[in-house]
């Protein structure tokens, strides 16, 4: 058959549909579809995302033009050795090679990845270099030895398209993705990365929230039948719109744990909101300096914080005892001159992590903006 006379990838139907029947146990193809979806967010070039629709994951990737389909497969077997060639070509045409390259059926280019938990032995180990990667020329020794092997293991089998096994070597990723544990980790760290590249960044627990929502649409589009097959593919645009929708559904929801206590004392010095929710996004900036391993090392920061720390107490002591008689609003912003005051003397510390420490002592209960109510 010519490649010309094969149908449009948006006109196949799949060659089984054991996928949808059997989620037992699929949670982990979900993180990795999820994954892919994360991904989606940040690479143009991957135009759309389709949850058990051809293969466990099919991506349409979109290039000068040119759609390249990529059939993924995800084997989540914890096995007791790693895949190897003889694993992977067991049982001819019901085969790993044979059901991967047997989606070679649509007039689109396309190509193949295996996502696996456990790694590869030596004679597989040239898939795990990128398709076009130098080292994966026929001319490489190794190389010519993987394609004769599957080759011979699979003599006569074709795909649809006209493939052979020694194709499906040439057009093939191996990706292995580890744990489960490792994969949501990933998958919540790129998260965080592409919300604030788009300025809307997120508590730890409105995060965790977010991606609970992806997770659950994926699993929920991977679980539904062929016949509504529209609602298992996800292309770029609108699942873009979608997620930052979501975004916005959770920032508008009660303050979460992370910011509720600092948010409730800013309003009860009825500080404005506009300052409230600058100073949420100072706290979790200061967050997210503080965790890194470069802050363990600084120590001007961490005199910085203990500097600031007596200044505050000294201002809240002053204000209790009516040495200070001030608004809220006024103490608040003689805090913000103290700790102007302080980045003076610490000149290689950011006046913004000077805030945010001070909102985040504010959050835990160490700092107040103001007088302490009589017993």
């Amino acid at each position: 058959m010519l490649l010309g006379e094969l149908p449009s990838i948006h006109d196949l139907a799949p060659l089984e549909q054991g996928g949808p029947v059997a989620r037992t146990g699929f949670l982990y193809q979900d993180h990795i579809g999820a994954r892919f979806c994360i991904e989606m967010l940040r690479n143009a070039k991957l135009a759309g995302v389709w949850c058990e629709t051809l293969d466990d994951i099919t991506l349409l990737w979109m290039e000068d033009g040119q759609l390249t389909v990529e059939f993924v497969q995800v084997k989540s077997h914890e096995l007791g050795q790693m895949w190897s060639v003889a694993r992977i070509c067991d049982g001819g045409k019901a085969s790993l090679v044979a059901r991967s390259l047997a989606q070679h059926r649509c007039q689109e280019s396309c190509c193949f990845r295996i996502v696996t938990r456990v790694g590869v032995q030596p004679d597989l180990r040239v898939l795990l270099l990128s398709r076009d990667h130098r080292d994966r020329c026929i001319a490489d020794g190794a190389v010519r030895a993987l394609h004769r092997a599957i080759e011979q293991r699979l003599t006569g089998f074709y795909s649809p398209g006209g493939w052979s096994g020694s194709a499906w070597v040439g057009h093939t990723y191996w990706d292995i993705a580890e744990s489960e544990t490792a994969i949501e980790h990933s998958n919540l760290l790129n998260l965080d990365q592409w919300l604030e590249e788009i300025g809307e960044p997120l508590f730890s627990d409105q995060r965790a929230e977010l991606y609970n929502r992806i997770l659950t649409r994926v699993y929920t589009a991977s679980a539904l039948y062929h016949q509504l097959a529209e609602k298992k593919k996800f292309p770029r645009a609108a699942y873009q719109d979608w997620v930052k929708m979501e975004v916005q559904r959770i920032k508008g929801n009660a303050p979460t744990k992370a910011g509720v206590i600092l948010t409730g004392k800013m309003q009860t010095a009825q500080i404005p909101n506009s300052a409230i929710e600058n100073a949420l996004n100072l706290k979790l900036a200061y967050r997210g300096r503080m965790l890194t391993p470069k802050y363990q090392q600084e120590e001007e920061y961490k005199a910085a914080e203990l500097e600031l720390t007596a200044t505050l107490q000294q201002l809240v002591a002053q204000l209790d005892v009516g040495s200070l008689n001030m608004s809220g609003t006024e103490f608040h912003a003689k805090c913000l001159d103290a700790a102007g005051e302080l980045r003076g003397r610490f000149t290689n510390v950011d006046l913004s992590f000077i805030h945010g420490f001070m909102y985040s002592m504010t959050d835990r209960c160490r700092h107040r903006f103001v007088r302490a109510s009589l017993p």
